[in-house]
Formats: C-alpha cells, sequence, structure tokens
C-alpha cells in the first residue's frame, strides 16, 4: 500500500454569461490559476495489479467583474452597471485500475 500527497498549480477556463429579458448580455471568460493540494491511496491486489483512488482541490478563487453599458428597454435607454462574482474552486477525485507489465 502507498499513500501520497500531492501539491502543484493548476489552471482552468470559465465562462460566465448573464442575459436581460431584453436581449442585453454581459460576459466574460477570465483564465484563473491557483494551487492545488490533494492526496491518495494506491494498494497492490497482485504483483500486477493495483487499483488506487486520489482527490485533488484546485483553489482558483473568485471571479470579480465589472462593465457598464446602456439596458434597452422598450421606454428608452437607461444606464447600467453589470457585477458578478463566481466562486471557482474546483474539487476532482479519480479511481484507477493499473496493470503492470
Amino acid at each position: 500500500m502507498m499513500v501520497y500527497g500531492r501539491g502543484g498549480w493548476g489552471w482552468a477556463g470559465s465562462e460566465f454569461t448573464a442575459n436581460d429579458i431584453f436581449g442585453n448580455t454581459f460576459s466574460t471568460k477570465p483564465v484563473l490559476d491557483g494551487p492545488l493540494l490533494g492526496g491518495g491511496i494506491e494498494v497492490a491486489l497482485t504483483q500486477n495489479w493495483l487499483v488506487g483512488l486520489e482527490y485533488q482541490h484546485y483553489f482558483l478563487g473568485d471571479i470579480n467583474a465589472a462593465t457598464g453599458g446602456v439596458v434597452v428597454t422598450p421606454n428608452g435607454n437607461i444606464p447600467a452597471v453589470f457585477s458578478a462574482r463566481v466562486s471557482n474552486n474546483i474539487d476532482t477525485v479519480l479511481g484507477r485500475l493499473t496493470y503492470k507489465f
């Protein structure tokens, strides 16, 4: 049996789009990065077969986005500020079965 930890740096692309009832769109596509931490266990079933389970958490942070614009309504144009805050942390679990030659 082998128990281990792992760490590193990860990144991911995100996309966030919001539409209002008048057809106006607010969109952002940031690439976030941050540390990752995880650990796992691997067990030998036989001399050649191994089974493992691994967990990782990516600390990618938050998207804080804002933009100004004009909301077009049937009654006229209204100045507006669109803003969003989205948390982007990712958890992954990996199970594997390995054959060793």
